[in-house]
Order: C-alpha cells, then sequence, then structure tokens
C-alpha cells in the first residue's frame, strides 16, 4: 500500500491511485504542516506536485498497522535537488488513515517563504514535463500553470 501511494508521485497518471489509498479522514503531519483530511492532503499534493520530480523508495519496515518508509524525494527546486525524509504510515483496513513525513525543512522553509522562488520552480517544472508524451500530460500541464499563477 505504502509502496503504491508513493510511486504515484513518480507519474502524474498514477497519482489518482496515490490519493484513492487514503482515508477521508486522513492525517498528514510535517514539520511545516498539519491536515486533518483526504481533501486538504489533496490540496497541498497539487502544491508539491509542482516541485516534486520523483520519489526513490530507499527502505521499507513494518510493525503492525505502521508502515516505516525512507526515501529520498527529487525536486525542480535548486539546491534542493535531492532529499531524504522518513514517513510512518498508519494503516487500517488497506487504506493509510495517517502519516507523519519528517525531512530536514530547513532551507525548504526559505523557498516557502518568496513567493518569486515558488513561481520560478513552478515554470521550470512546467517545462521540465514537456519530455512526456503530450497527450498525457496537457491536463497536467494545465492545471500546475493555473496553481502556479496564482501564487
Amino acid at each position: 500500500i505504502v509502496t503504491k501511494f508513493l510511486n504515484g508521485f513518480n507519474n502524474p497518471e498514477q497519482i489518482q491511485e496515490s490519493i484513492a489509498l487514503l482515508a477521508a479522514d486522513y492525517k498528514f503531519k510535517n514539520p511545516m504542516v498539519e491536515l486533518n483530511s483526504k481533501t486538504e492532503f489533496i490540496e497541498l499534493a497539487k502544491q508539491i506536485g509542482a516541485v516534486i520530480t520523483g520519489i526513490k523508495i530507499i527502505n521499507i519496515a513494518e510493525n503492525g498497522n505502521w508502515i516505516a518508509a525512507y526515501y529520498d524525494f527529487k525536486s525542480s527546486v535548486e539546491n534542493l535537488e535531492s532529499n531524504t525524509a522518513t514517513e510512518w504510515f498508519r494503516i487500517e483496513n488497506g487504506i493509510i488513515k495517517e502519516s507523519n513525513l519528517i525531512y530536514d525543512t530547513s532551507e525548504w522553509r526559505k523557498f516557502y517563504a518568496n513567493p518569486n522562488s515558488i513561481k520560478k520552480s513552478c515554470h521550470k517544472a512546467i517545462f521540465a514535463q514537456i519530455t512526456l508524451p503530450i497527450f498525457a500530460i496537457i491536463g497536467f500541464i494545465k492545471l500546475k500553470y493555473q496553481k502556479c499563477i496564482k501564487n
């Protein structure tokens, strides 16, 4: 379940399958935000999807209904291209009920504090997506661009 969820962030065509693995009352926490529903997470996923370019799972460990994932996530943000994280997931009845993501946010806080850097990275990420098959990404690019220009 966790592998499928994380791998969805590697391919825009599979992200809906990842989102479907979340409970409606999914709780998400990281050092910068705490969310209390799947709907709130979807909004965050749209924002981070503009800059996250891939996830490489390093290791997964399971203890009862808790699964720990250790992974690298790549981004299109200058000086933040490679990041290491651990995320703890609680699974219940085959769906993800909550997760707690832990990573170094010191440089990310600076990035999000500057609206111009967000726009620049959004545009950079959008154009990087052009290498994918054009028919698969037209809607994806449109969504990303609309989100970028709102910021």
